[in-house]
């Protein structure tokens, strides 16, 4: 017989909501695709995608509730073909992904 504990060494419990930014689904994508992620207070957050030049093609600047929220991007966009940089910056938190494009 064995005692067995559960220890959280991150600070964070179960229910505690965590910044997380998601792959988009589906990736790669060519009419449209979802960019999802979890907010851990509600508040503006700022969704940026570059080219792979660093150049900024697109930029979202939203409110959104605390936890799980996700964003349409359409292919058809004036988004570059090809592999395209996407970062999520809110609360002091950033995070920074890539996807690719083909819808040209």
């Amino acid at each position: 017989v064995m005692n067995v504990e559960l220890e959280f060494r991150s600070g964070t419990t179960a229910n505690q909501v965590t910044f997380d930014l998601y792959q988009n689904n589906p990736n790669p994508f060519a009419e449209n695709t979802v960019i999802s992620f979890n907010l851990a207070k509600a508040g503006t957050a700022t969704l940026t995608l570059y080219d792979v030049t660093g150049k900024v093609i697109k930029k979202i600047i939203n409110q959104y509730p605390l936890g799980y929220n996700e964003v349409l991007i359409d292919g058809d966009d004036n988004l570059t073909e090809g592999v395209i940089f996407y970062e999520l910056e809110s609360d002091g938190y950033k995070a920074t992904k890539k996807m690719i494009n083909l819808s040209k």
